[in-house]
């Protein structure tokens, strides 16, 4: 079984590369840009909703109606691909107290953070929050499709 991980842009990269390869069984996204450019999953062919992989989507706190006003342009307009993964189990970690630079390992102090357990770090049990979605099943019309053009 092979799972792919990425961050930022290669939390977007995954998605493309599980579309179009069979071998891809699960992903695992760190405040992936699959969630801020729809557009480029639109464009690149990939249809989330026909995908029936497991997603682990990390994302950082949440952002206010007014910030996703500031979400248009170029790749950012489309589908929400999050809301269209409905036919693979969908977990969505919101880590309320990290910003996106925070889950990249070239920051030291965010490095620290996250190798040490969650008592270490003093966090509250509200830090963080889980949202799990299971997947339902997908139409005779799609069965056997990952996400095909």
């Amino acid at each position: 079984m092979v799972a792919v991980a990425g961050y930022r842009w290669g939390g977007i990269s995954n998605l493309f590369a599980a579309a179009r390869d069979n071998r891809i069984k699960a992903l695992i996204a760190y405040d992936g840009s699959m969630r801020y450019y729809p557009g480029l999953v639109e464009a690149g062919h990939v249809h989330p909703e026909r995908m029936t992989l497991p997603l682990l989507f990390f994302t950082r706190g949440n952002l206010s109606l007014e910030d996703w006003d500031g979400y248009h342009g170029v790749g950012k307009d489309g589908s929400n691909v999050l809301n269209a993964w409905t036919h693979g189990d969908l977990w969505t970690i919101r880590m309320l107290g990290m910003s996106h630079p925070e889950f990249a390992s070239d920051d030291a102090t965010a490095m620290t953070f996250l190798k040490s357990t969650p008592a270490e770090n003093g966090v509250p049990k509200h830090f963080m929050s889980l949202n799990f979605r299971p997947a339902q099943p997908l139409s005779r019309s799609h069965a056997g499709s990952r996400a095909d053009p």
